[in-house]
């Protein structure tokens, strides 16, 4: 076999036989290596999840109860939230500005606001 590859080799041109094997050897390799790449990639991601479902198991001491604000700070976070969005809405314009137009409503209405 190696003595059909130096001499074909030799005269510069190639059979059909032999460019369909490098063609073949080719697409193996590649077939190969993506199995390789597939496979190292499955086990990183059990070593990761197993590391962190471990974590997430330890017992905590304490858990922090979440900060409840009063019902005045609720109230101001709807108001500062109404009044970006309705400025974003007046075009850009400052807030206090003297309107140089009337301005248009704000084509919608805040009826809650949901903390996620």
């Amino acid at each position: 076999m190696n003595d059909i590859l130096l001499a074909s080799a030799e005269e510069g041109t190639y059979s059909v036989g032999i460019m369909a094997l490098y063609s073949v050897i080719g697409m193996l390799l590649v077939i190969a290596v993506l199995v390789i790449l597939i496979v190292l990639l499955v086990v990183f991601y059990k070593i990761l999840n197993s590391v962190s479902v471990k974590k997430a198991k330890e017992p905590v001491a304490e858990t922090a109860a979440p900060v409840r604000g009063s019902a005045d700070e609720e109230l101001e976070v709807v108001a500062a939230i109404t009044a970006a969005i309705t400025a974003y809405y007046a075009g850009g314009k400052t807030v206090g500005a003297v309107p140089e137009e009337e301005d248009m409503p704000v084509p919608f209405v805040i009826r809650s606001i949901k903390k996620l």
